[in-house]
């Protein structure tokens, strides 16, 4: 779609860096960040491209943090680094720093319980990869025990363009311990727009950069065009079957 009405090389550079780490014979190593909206906010952009004034965080905090706490022995990340042999060493310390397991019964046997915000445009930590693990999870461990929330145009932690950014998962939390009914939306509001109000529903399943938008429930509405243009109605997008509701 983009092809064309951007400059080539720069549109190659958005798209390798959009589409996760490979190795050398072009195997996943990370997930992908899914497209939206938010990508074009600022706290997406200091993380991924950076400025004229500073460099990107990620390449003034997370290469260097990558060799000195993530690696053993710590090391310096080579400018052309081999990401699979990267993988590799990295996960000789990740038995305390991944939260990845999928299987959680005795969690969920003593009535534990977890409601996951995540900002589908976080620029650190992949939407789609936290999708994955909520789907891995729901598999091996059985439903309704971990609600994933997902929000379009956030990225990481709060922030973004006119994004439902105002939420509070630890009351969805203690309500759902208290009552035992699973949650089915979290009332959310936009900083930005003090008017506007939405209830977001969860989403189970992202499949991939291409669905840009939650395939399964309903989300949080996506920009300003949609919280305006569509007032108190149910707006279908094209892709994905999405829903956004406006109470």
């Amino acid at each position: 779609m983009l092809r064309g009405q951007l400059d080539d090389a720069k549109l190659d550079a958005l798209i390798a860096v959009m589409s996760g780490a490979v190795d050398g014979q072009g195997n996943q190593v990370y997930m992908g960040w899914p497209w939206g909206p938010g990508v074009a906010a600022e706290g997406c952009r200091a993380w991924k491209l950076g400025a004229e004034q500073m460099p990107a965080m990620h390449q003034i905090l997370t290469v260097p943090s990558t060799g000195a706490v993530f690696m053993t022995p710590p090391q310096q990340v080579p400018l052309a680094p081999d990401f699979a042999a990267m993988a590799d060493e990295v996960s000789d310390v990740g038995g305390y720093f991944d939260a990845d397991e999928t299987y959680l019964t005795t969690f969920t046997q003593r009535g534990g319980k977890m409601v996951i915000f995540q900002g589908i445009v976080d620029p650190i930590f992949s939407a789609s990869d936290i999708a994955r693990w909520h789907d891995e999870a729901e598999a091996d461990t059985g439903a309704d025990f971990a609600q994933l929330f997902m929000v379009p145009g956030m990225p990481h932690c709060g922030g973004g363009n006119a994004t439902f950014e105002d939420f509070d998962p630890l009351t969805v939390l203690e309500e759902w311990a208290a009552t035992d009914e699973v949650p089915t939306a979290m009332a959310a509001r936009a900083p930005s727009m003090p008017s506007a109000k939405c209830r977001s529903v969860p989403t189970r399943w992202m499949r991939s950069f291409k669905a840009a938008i939650p395939t399964a429930r309903t989300v949080l509405p996506v920009s300003l065009t949609e919280v305006f243009g569509a007032p108190k109605r149910v707006r279908r997008f094209s892709k994905g079957d999405t829903l956004c509701l406006f109470p």
